[in-house]
């Protein structure tokens, strides 16, 4: 659904990037016959994240959040009202997806867990792996984002891969690698 509409205002920049590496790819293969593959992801989450709460994904973003509120005894803020919901990959089922993609897959393909989670999902799976539930504030005067991103993963699932992660595993191998980082 790549060219669907104008992208989210938050992600103008990067999307419209996207769609140009794209459209160069295709002029490529009708030049060239050059073989590409080309993946357009889910939210990914995992170890050596960007862990900035300004500019950096949902996952990581929160990841630092609760642990800043741990570490100071505080409260975790959280923007919206929790019901923006995204497909979230962890690190590891992408990169074994890519490789799939790479070795057997020509063109555009999605890539995600197949999956879709609210972020108040995210936001109490969290809270349950830190110990912190009841340190929860939500802001729902701030915006929640693109109300809703999901993906048709046809074109992988036909090569047989699944994630083998699930959100759970997926947040908590990335909180422990994280906290270790940070203590």
């Amino acid at each position: 659904m790549i060219f669907l509409g104008r992208p989210h205002p938050a992600h103008a920049g990067y999307a419209n990037a996207k769609l140009a590496m794209l459209a160069m790819l295709e002029a490529y293969e009708e030049s060239y016959g050059l073989k590409w593959a080309y993946i357009v992801s889910g939210n990914l989450f995992g170890p050596r994240d960007k862990f900035d709460v300004e500019f950096g994904n949902v996952v990581p973003s929160l990841i630092r959040k609760f642990c800043d509120a741990k570490k100071s005894g505080g409260k975790v803020q959280v923007w919206g009202d929790g019901s923006a919901q995204r497909d979230f990959i962890y690190v590891k089922d992408a990169a074994r997806a890519s490789v799939g993609v790479m070795t057997d897959i020509d063109g555009a393909v999605n890539m995600g867990s197949g999956q879709v989670y609210r972020i108040r999902d995210v936001v109490d799976t969290l809270g349950e792996l830190t110990g912190m539930s009841g340190r929860i504030e939500w802001d729902a005067s701030k915006p929640n984002g693109q109300a809703y991103r999901a993906y048709d993963l046809s074109k992988i699932h036909d090569i047989g891969l699944r994630p083998v992660y699930s959100l759970h595993d997926g947040l908590k191998e990335t909180w422990d690698w994280y906290c270790a980082q940070n203590d």
